[in-house]
């Protein structure tokens, strides 16, 4: 969901390496001003649910 500039992301993963991917796709969209990560990302093997380490950054290329 985009608001304001403002990117909320959402969901599950069960590939940390995708949150990655997800953020770069997400900094690359015209007029985005911060990103609010609420993915978690649960081990498939222990069903353990991890948050996001950093829940609310600016994309990299426009940090000030």
């Amino acid at each position: 969901m985009v608001r304001n500039g403002v990117v909320h992301l959402s969901g599950t993963l069960f590939d940390e390496r995708h949150r990655g991917a997800i953020r770069v796709a997400a900094e690359r969209i015209p007029g985005v001003k911060t990103i609010e990560d609420h993915l978690v990302w649960v081990d498939p093997i222990s069903g353990m649910i991890m948050p996001p380490f950093e829940a609310v950054t600016p994309p990299r290329d426009k940090a000030s």
